[in-house]
């Protein structure tokens, strides 16, 4: 699987009491005064208001998730309200879906303020992104042996959070619910989705209005995923028949402890030839080394989306905790730390 960018984006939460980016605020829907987001560094002006903070699941050991809200453009209180989590495992859904995907910003080119996405999803649905499980991006625990975690357990906080979130939120308690996602959550949203339908059922109370769910070049079955990839690579001219015919005949991606140095050598052969081309996205303008993609951007070459956008949010820690985050779950078939 094609591991994430190391991407974090500095955020600035500030309280406010009359108004928000000089338009008259009214928090009498419920939402939370404290955790409005006046502003981000380098923003352009938006008629919608971000939210972000944390939500306490787990107090007795201080886990607590780090979520940022965005809402809908327009008519935000009759939108539905979708939630996004990134995969990896270990990959931050703020630094990667919400300020290089789906979100309503892209950092701007020379990484210095943002500009705004024209193909956010904030056009039709509120948006909803958590870091999950504790450990991702600013989402942490006071226990040490919490960032040990698996399926099972990023399920069960998730559910815990929702339902604490919505005390936070009370005013969308009853909108259509979509939970999507990519990559490791093609584990994450199934199985969440499951143990929301488990506690509907149960629930005598409140019940989660869930209409759906959506996941994005999802990982569900490593071995099948992973080679599939370099399927996909070669199609597209990434990797050469050789190198092709080496990692199918050579790799056994169902145990990946037990890969051969041909078809290691190869895997790293193949990153280095693709190491400049956005593996999600491979029609893309390439990322060139910076002294050649500065003179390109000179020369009005490079287009504003480009592979690199990820590069130009600045780093402040690992936002893709592949190889430290999970160990194996009873719900998950493999482990991710073998990678």
């Amino acid at each position: 699987m094609v591991p994430c960018q190391t991407i974090v984006v500095m955020m600035m939460v500030v309280l406010v009491t009359v108004q928000w980016l000089g338009c008259t605020c009214s928090f009498a829907e419920g939402y939370p005064e404290d955790d409005l987001v006046v502003v981000l560094p380098g923003q352009p002006k938006v008629g919608f208001r971000p939210f972000a903070g944390y939500i306490n699941v787990d107090s007795e050991n201080g886990r607590s998730l780090f979520y940022y809200y965005v809402e809908a453009v327009k008519e935000p209180d009759t939108k539905p309200l979708t939630l996004w989590l990134n995969g990896g495992p270990g990959c931050s859904s703020v630094g990667g879906g919400a300020f290089t995907e789906l979100g309503p910003f892209y950092p701007t080119g020379d990484g210095r303020g943002l500009r705004i996405n024209s193909m956010s999803w904030n056009k039709a649905s509120n948006l909803l992104f958590v870091e999950s499980p504790a450990g991702v991006g600013w989402s942490y625990s006071n226990r040490s042996s919490d960032y040990n975690t698996g399926d099972k357990s990023t399920a069960d906080d998730m559910l815990v959070f929702l339902l604490r979130w919505f005390k936070r939120f009370p005013e969308l308690k009853s909108r259509n619910l979509f939970l999507t996602g990519e990559s490791y959550a093609g584990h994450y949203i199934p199985q969440l989705a499951d143990v929301i339908l488990t506690y509907n059922s149960r629930s005598s109370g409140f019940k989660f209005n869930i209409k759906g769910i959506a996941i994005g070049n999802p990982l569900l079955k490593l071995d099948r995923d992973s080679s599939a990839a370099y399927e996909f690579f070669w199609s597209r001219g990434m990797i050469s028949d050789e190198m092709r015919l080496t990692i199918m005949s050579q790799c056994d991606f169902a145990n990946p402890k037990n890969m051969s140095n041909a078809c290691i050598n190869a895997i790293v052969e193949s990153s280095v030839l693709t190491e400049y081309i956005n593996s999600y996205h491979v029609l893309l303008d390439v990322c060139y080394p910076s002294i050649v993609q500065q003179e390109l951007r000179l020369k009005k070459m490079v287009s504003p989306l480009s592979t690199c956008t990820a590069q130009y949010v600045e780093n402040a820690g690992q936002s893709c905790g592949e190889d430290t985050i999970f160990t194996k779950s009873a719900q998950s078939e493999w482990n991710a730390t073998s990678r």
